[in-house]
């Protein structure tokens, strides 16, 4: 008979230090309101405030070089530009509207490439569709975990169930 793992009674092991994003989820609720609500500008003064009891954790988390800030900025809002961009394909007797550029699967800094141009590479192709089913896939999963904690958990059980049949199918090929 095996013996169960992580000690006595078979549980798992309690760690005796949060892991980095437990002690970040703790600093931030921390910035909590009085009314028990978050905002940005209460994480960043926490941030800012070495007074702050979390400060060293929000801290270390921004980039407070303004050059390197201000760079950031401008590539995101760039990365925003590309992707608002769409095209319209005739599909039967409808017209869709799509990403005129998808990002590049195995690119490895953010890059794009035109989706009529994937379309044309069976491989990239695979992968562009991989990537936006794991998206897909994610936010379902989000919205079964907030579904559940609401107790609307059915309504989202068929949808994550279809998105991982679509999953398989796309191994498949």
């Amino acid at each position: 008979m095996k013996k169960p793992k992580g000690g006595k009674g078979g549980g798992r092991k309690a760690r005796s230090t949060p892991s980095k994003k437990e002690r970040i989820a703790i600093a931030i609720a921390s910035c909590r309101n009085s009314r028990g609500r978050i905002d940005n500008r209460a994480v960043l003064a926490a941030a800012r405030n070495p007074t702050h009891p979390h400060y060293d954790i929000l801290h270390a988390e921004f980039e407070w070089d303004k050059d390197k800030l201000a760079e950031q900025a401008l590539l995101a809002r760039a990365s925003e530009l590309i992707r608002e961009c769409r095209s319209i394909i005739q599909y039967g007797e409808r017209e869709i509207l799509i990403p005129t550029y998808v990002s590049e699967p195995r690119a490895p800094k953010p890059t794009y490439i035109p989706t009529m141009q994937i379309a044309k590479n069976a491989g990239h192709k695979k992968l562009v569709l991989e990537a936006e089913v794991n998206r897909i896939k994610a936010a379902i999963q989000r919205a079964v975990g907030l579904a559940i904690v609401f107790n609307l958990q059915e309504k989202f059980e068929k949808m994550l169930q279809d998105i991982m049949d679509i999953e398989v199918e796309l191994d498949k090929e």
